[in-house]
């Protein structure tokens, strides 16, 4: 716990002082990429709303592909053959696969309050999954 506890810190990093903590939920394991987004969605438009507060979400998906918005797709290879759904995503990217035994992180972040770089947020967030961060929890 201490390991996650770090890793809601270094996302509470801010622009401006904060004296805050960022909320975990754990959504549990064979959770559908739908369902997942679903709860991501609902916490950004809480936040938006000024009604939420910033959320780490913890899952593992249920067997699922995901692949970027990009016009290169060949990293699926042939859909059809692959043993789990396709799900595209708007991120960018190659194609991922996500499934049980695999714990994900999805921190939904307010960047009005915060270093609006995504990309420093995204790196924060690699450099704990290494071993010894999130991963071994």
């Amino acid at each position: 716990m201490e390991q996650l506890s770090g890793l809601a810190s270094s996302f509470s990093r801010s622009t401006k002082p904060c004296a805050y903590r960022m909320k975990t939920i754990r959504l549990g394991t064979k959770v559908t990429y739908e369902d997942g987004l679903k709860h991501q969605d609902a916490a950004v438009d809480d936040i938006l709303q000024h009604s939420g507060e910033e959320t780490l979400f913890l899952l593992e998906h249920a067997p699922v592909y995901t692949i970027g918005r990009l016009r290169d797709q060949s990293s699926l290879g042939d859909p059809s053959l692959l043993p789990a759904p396709v799900h595209e995503t708007n991120r960018g990217g190659q194609a991922t696969y996500h499934g049980p035994g695999q714990l994900v992180g999805y921190p939904v972040l307010d960047l009005r309050e915060r270093n609006r770089d995504l990309h420093a947020h995204l790196r924060v967030g690699e450099d704990r999954g290494q071993p010894g961060g999130v991963e071994a929890l």
